[in-house]
């Protein structure tokens, strides 16, 4: 019942803007950052085998939101970056924090993403560029 009349309620409290809180609800975000690195390497990264971001820049997040349910994530690069792949099942509403950490061995590259919390990731990314994901 409440809920209810919150749908009819919402659109006349908050005007134009009213879709926007009903589907931030129906969907997942995934924040995605790169901190500052002395070298730069161009590496990008694939949702569900398509690409949605061709290189993940430094000092940059990146806000994208998703469908619920389980995704897969790639990062790639040239031809000296190891393929990785990761699993991530998404819930609607919340949120999802990924570092993107390079290892650099003898003759090949690797980003890693590595889930951080909420508080440990808003403080990393408080002085970053941001970018949003289409």
């Amino acid at each position: 019942m409440v809920k209810l009349l919150m749908l009819i309620l919402l659109p006349f409290l908050l005007g134009e803007n009213w879709g926007d809180v009903i589907q931030s609800d129906q969907v997942a975000t995934v924040i995605i950052y790169r901190k500052r690195s002395g070298m730069p390497k161009k590496i990008g990264l694939r949702i569900d085998g398509k690409q949605v971001i061709p290189s993940l820049k430094t000092n940059t997040y990146y806000e994208h939101r998703l469908d619920p349910g389980k995704v897969l994530l790639e990062t790639k690069g040239d031809i000296f970056t190891e393929l990785k792949q990761y699993s991530l099942t998404l819930e609607a509403g919340q949120t999802y924090y990924l570092e993107a950490v390079i290892e650099y061995q003898a003759f090949t590259t690797t980003m890693h993403l590595v889930r951080k919390s909420e508080k440990t990731a808003k403080e990393a990314i408080k002085n970053m560029k941001s970018e949003q994901v289409k």
